[in-house]
């Protein structure tokens, strides 16, 4: 008699079980689609390589964040597009690098973030530590973005004017995003 509770007690604790919704999973290392590293939504990454720490986190709206924080050489900021990426000298003490390169706002396309990764330098995914944790919130801007006053750019670009000047008008923040009037 006793085997036959304990028996109905375990079947309506698995038949109430059946009808939680699935656990959402808690790690990702993000998805390979072919060749291409793809974010899952709704995880912060942290990238390790011998060559810096690279961070992907979800921005509001869609759209993902992408930073690298590395010591050494200075990138030169030749070939990037100043609306798109911010250079910056890194002084923060609770980060141990020295440099900062990042997205200036989220681009919308997760499967983009590989060819932004490999343009900030992450030439080896295969060969990089890649942990990812449940984070279900957003952030505002990239992970370890410095202050503006640290930021640099040294490539002469044709639409720098453009910006600067949408920029004093108040149309743009130093950040280069529009703002709604």
């Amino acid at each position: 008699m006793n085997d036959l509770a304990t028996t109905a007690t375990e079947i309506n604790r698995l038949h109430q079980q059946a009808h939680l919704p699935p656990a959402k999973p808690r790690t990702s290392l993000g998805v390979w689609a072919g060749d291409v590293w793809i974010p899952e939504p709704s995880f912060l990454y942290c990238i390790a390589t011998y060559n810096g720490t690279y961070w992907v986190a979800p921005a509001p709206g869609e759209g993902t964040h992408v930073s690298r924080l590395y010591s050494g050489e200075r990138m030169s900021t030749d070939g990037f597009a100043w609306r798109y990426t911010i250079f910056a000298e890194n002084n923060d003490p609770d980060l141990s690098d020295q440099w900062y390169v990042g997205t200036r706002s989220a681009p919308l396309n997760r499967a983009g973030v590989h060819g932004i990764l490999k343009s900030y330098g992450l030439d080896d995914f295969k060969g990089a530590k890649i942990k990812g944790v449940r984070f279900d919130d957003t952030l505002e801007r990239p992970f370890g973005e410095p202050d503006p006053g640290q930021w640099y750019w040294d490539a002469p670009l044709p639409d720098d004017d453009f910006y600067v000047n949408l920029q004093i008008e108040g149309m743009v923040n130093e950040h280069g995003v529009p703002l709604l009037l």
